[in-house]
């Protein structure tokens, strides 16, 4: 289950946490939505259909709550959508660019050694020759 989560959500801090928000908001307010504006919501599919509609920003359309505590509940749970939206994609931006940084901290480190195995064979071969040169092989 944790895998399958992981393959969904990705491994980003905090990723799972702005799902399950949006999810939990998105029941929320369907339920909110049923209890407050039956008449908008006759069913709870219906309310939860509107409310999965409103925070994914789709917005088909064919259910719109046409009375005020119904739009109040709308205007509630759009702006919540539009914030968690906005977090989840700020987290996933934030994921990628530290995956990016540790890998360009990586090739930083890889470089630093090569440089410093690069000077000792210099430094050897240098050596090598004087000796060569003091013994007159060369």
């Amino acid at each position: 289950m944790h895998r399958a989560l992981e393959r969904i959500v990705g491994s980003v801090p905090g990723v799972r946490w702005l799902v399950l928000g949006v999810v939990s908001v998105a029941v929320a307010c369907a339920v909110v939505a049923r209890l407050i504006a039956e008449d908008d919501f006759p069913t709870f599919g219906r309310a939860l259909w509107w409310s999965v509609q409103t925070v994914t920003t789709v917005g088909y359309g064919d259910v719109t709550p046409a009375t005020t505590a119904g739009r109040a509940v709308a205007a509630a749970l759009m702006v919540a959508a539009v914030a968690f939206i906005s977090l989840l994609t700020a987290a996933i931006s934030a994921g990628f660019l530290s995956r990016l940084q540790s890998r360009q901290q990586s090739e930083d480190k890889s470089l630093a050694v090569l440089t410093r195995i690069e000077a000792r064979l210099e430094a050897l071969e240098d050596a090598v020759d004087r000796s060569l040169r003091r013994s007159g092989n060369r």
